[in-house]
């Protein structure tokens, strides 16, 4: 019990707030795993200058808990780090998700032209494989169309800066579509992206932009 002793004037009256203790954890031997544990006892006031006199005898009870541990004072600082790290992944997927959207092939409609802008075949591009939809030029000297292959000379993919990027040679070489250009496959056959790409004749039409490597704006 603190304070042990109190100085009180003959005659005058005060309050005193007094702490009491009442032990270790360790000295219950356990009895408190199952929850607070109640205590009894008697606290008494004696009068030191007139040998030890008793004033007053009361029976005092109280209920004893173990200190809360780190986890039950701090766990609010624990759930709120788990939310923020929930959120900072559904922040990074919902990105993955937009990024691997924006240059996924699927949908895009490639549209086979001749030397004079007729158009010989529309096809529609898939999914592919990593992110590149793979093609090639199927009976090129008498029936040309577009045929899905996975080892394609030819593959392309939706660039996000709008458009499609056509990689060629393997890959050596990457060319960019543009919804108003034309990209040339061969002598004689070009491609061109989405109905607004395409006109009867060939005059007019800007040239395409090309980088040969590997460029990490179309990676």
């Amino acid at each position: 019990m603190s304070p042990a002793e109190i100085v009180v004037k003959p005659g005058a009256s005060s309050t005193h707030e007094i702490r009491l203790g009442i032990g270790p954890e360790k000295s219950f031997d356990g009895r408190l795993d199952d929850g607070p544990l109640g205590i009894g006892g008697t606290v008494t006031v004696q009068d030191a200058t007139d040998g030890d006199r008793t004033l007053v005898r009361t029976p005092l009870s109280v209920q004893v808990t173990p200190e809360p541990s780190l986890l039950d004072r701090y766990w609010w600082v624990l759930v709120g780090a788990v939310a923020l790290i929930v959120v900072g992944v559904l922040v990074a997927l919902a990105w993955l998700r937009q990024r691997r959207g924006r240059r996924d092939p699927h949908g895009l409609t490639l549209h086979l032209l001749s030397e004079d802008g007729d158009v010989l075949g529309v096809h529609t591009a898939g999914h592919g494989q990593k992110q590149w939809y793979a093609f090639d030029i199927a009976e090129a000297h008498s029936n040309p169309r577009i045929e899905r292959r996975t080892s394609g000379r030819y593959a392309v993919q939706r660039s996000p800066e709008g458009g499609a990027v056509l990689r060629k040679n393997g890959g050596r070489t990457r060319e960019r579509l543009t919804a108003t250009g034309r990209v040339e496959l061969t002598d004689r056959l070009s491609l061109a992206l989405g109905e607004d790409s395409v006109r009867t004749t060939a005059p007019g039409r800007p040239d395409p932009v090309s980088t040969t490597g590997g460029s990490d704006d179309y990676l």
